[in-house]
Parts: structure tokens; C-alpha cells; sequence
């Protein structure tokens, strides 16, 4: 985050580094600013477009009158429309570059951004409530083994991996925490407001870490805080553990193609995973796997 007021204004270094590269390719394949235009002129002119068509929605938003806002949007629209429409005659001469980039990246991000609410939709209906898993081990008590396990979790319900552990292998901690790391839109959280918790049952607690979008996560150092809320967790005899999904990709299941189901099981491959990002120690982490299909 490059900004303390606005939440999504970043900067990553690797991005930066491939737009360094698409920039010196483009240059050594059109060799000229005038072969260069065709190019340019397609890109300028579409971003004219794109930029009134989201000003319009942020207006809306921000419940400005729609009186006001369509005639200035359909003012816009007209020019920048006239300018886009002027230079799609380049496409053939060099046009074409900006259009397939813009693609690839829109069918990215779009498949992401499908892909990650299909995989919490099949993820979720292995999970179950925190009281319902409070019930399982109150009425059919598992092995305990001394200290504390952290499941991590993505709202209050237990996970689907916590539940297949537990149905397998018949054994938990003696201290079991039920942990949410959330981002806020916020800048900064001070440290002694950044923890909250409750219990669920004797043994099984919820704990929410709260983060500003300014910060940078980091689990094991908030958990000392956990004092403040009457349970001392001694760090150095905690497991974490973390579920770690394989991705199928399958036809058989609504949602996306099936090309995006494999596009999507490579990128969620290729994503930070979940000990770096919130700085757990490699040594304590434990991942259980499962597979889900999509």
C-alpha cells in the first residue's frame, strides 16, 4: 500500500518489472514512435471510455443526482466514443496489441475473481457452525494432546479441514482456536485493539486479528496480545494449522469453462501461500490436504 488514505493504491515490484519488459518489446517490435501510434492511439482512446463508464457508477454511488449524471456521462461518452471509434480504423496497423493485452488481463482477473467464489461455495458445504463442532467434541471427546492448535478460518464457522481431521484422526489439542485474520478499511489498528475473541466451549476459542490495509500481517506477534483477553497462549507450543486445497478442475460442475477451471487451478498454484503472508513460522505450520472439484 502506497497511500494511507486510500485503500488499493499499491505498488508491486514485480509488476513494475513487467511493464519494464512489455515496454522494451513493444519498442523493439514497432522500432518507431509512428508505427508506435496505431498502438497508442487504441489505448488511450479505450481507457477515455472505460474511465467515464466507472465515473458514472462511482457517482451513483456516491448518490449523486441522476439528472445530474447521465447527461454529463452521455456528453462524455459521445467524445470519447467518437475518438475510440476513429481509431479502431488502426487496428490492423498495430491496434490490435493494446485489445489482445487488455483481454488476457480482463480474462485473469475475471477468472480469479469467479474462481475464488466457486471454490469458497464447494469449501463451504464441508464447513459447520463453531457450535456444531463444539457439540461433535463434547459428545464424542477425541484424544487430546497437550498444547494449542490454530485452525485458521475464513468466518465464524469451522473449516472443512479442522472437521475432516478431527472424523480421521480422532485427536485434538487440548486448546483449540478458531482464527480469522481480517483487513479493514482502515490504515492502522493499534496493536492493543487489534485482538478480539470469545469462547465457544471449555477448550475452543474464536479470535479475530484485525489488520489496517497500511499493515503487514503477522500472526505469531498478535497472539501475544492474547493475554488481554484471559487466554495466555504460549507461543512456542502452538501448531497451526492450515488447509491446503487441490484444485480439480471438472466439467461436470456449473460455474466456468473448463479452460478457465484449469486456468484458474494454476494460478491459485502459483499464489502466495498462506505461511508467508501471515508469517507463521514453517516449523509450527501443519497443512492438511484435501481436494476440491470445480
Amino acid at each position: 500500500q502506497t497511500s494511507g488514505d486510500e485503500q488499493g493504491q499499491i505498488y508491486s515490484p514485480a509488476v513494475n518489472w513487467l511493464l519494464m519488459l512489455v515496454c522494451i518489446a513493444l519498442v523493439l517490435s514497432f522500432r518507431s514512435s509512428s508505427n508506435l501510434a496505431a498502438a497508442y492511439g487504441i489505448a488511450v482512446s479505450s481507457t477515455m471510455v472505460v474511465t467515464t463508464i466507472l465515473a458514472f457508477f462511482v457517482a451513483r454511488r456516491y448518490d449523486w443526482r441522476p439528472e445530474l449524471v447521465l447527461p454529463l456521462t452521455i456528453l462524455f461518452l459521445i467524445i470519447d466514443l467518437s475518438f475510440f471509434s476513429a481509431n479502431l480504423l488502426k487496428v490492423f496497423a498495430g491496434g490490435w496489441v493494446p485489445l489482445l493485452m487488455a483481454a488476457c488481463i480482463f480474462t485473469l482477473m475475471t477468472t480469479w475473481s469467479r474462481g475464488r467464489k466457486l471454490f469458497q461455495s464447494r469449501i463451504a458445504e464441508g464447513e459447520d457452525s463453531t457450535e456444531e463442532l463444539a457439540r461433535r467434541v463434547r459428545e464424542k471427546p477425541p484424544h487430546m494432546i497437550p498444547g494449542t492448535g490454530i485452525y485458521l478460518t475464513g468466518g465464524d464457522h469451522a473449516p472443512a479441514y479442522l472437521l475432516r481431521h478431527l472424523d480421521r484422526n480422532k485427536v485434538l489439542h487440548e486448546r483449540i482456536v478458531l482464527l480469522t485474520v481480517q483487513t479493514i478499511d482502515e490504515p492502522r489498528v493499534p496493536a492493543v485493539e487489534r485482538l478480539r475473541g470469545w469462547g465457544i466451549a471449555p477448550g475452543i476459542y474464536r479470535l479475530v486479528i484485525r489488520y489496517g490495509f497500511m499493515q503487514t500481517p503477522n500472526v505469531p506477534v498478535a497472539l501475544r496480545f492474547s493475554e488481554q483477553l484471559g487466554l495466555d497462549i504460549d507461543i512456542d507450543n502452538v501448531t497451526y494449522y492450515l488447509g491446503r486445497a487441490t484444485l480439480i478442475p471438472s466439467d461436470d460442475l456449473p460455474g466456468m469453462a473448463l479452460w478457465r477451471d484449469h486456468l484458474f487451478a494454476f494460478m491459485a498454484h502459483n499464489a502466495t501461500r498462506a505461511t508467508d503472508f501471515y508469517g507463521l513460522p514453517p516449523e509450527d505450520v501443519v497443512e492438511l490436504g484435501f481436494h476440491v472439484e470445480i
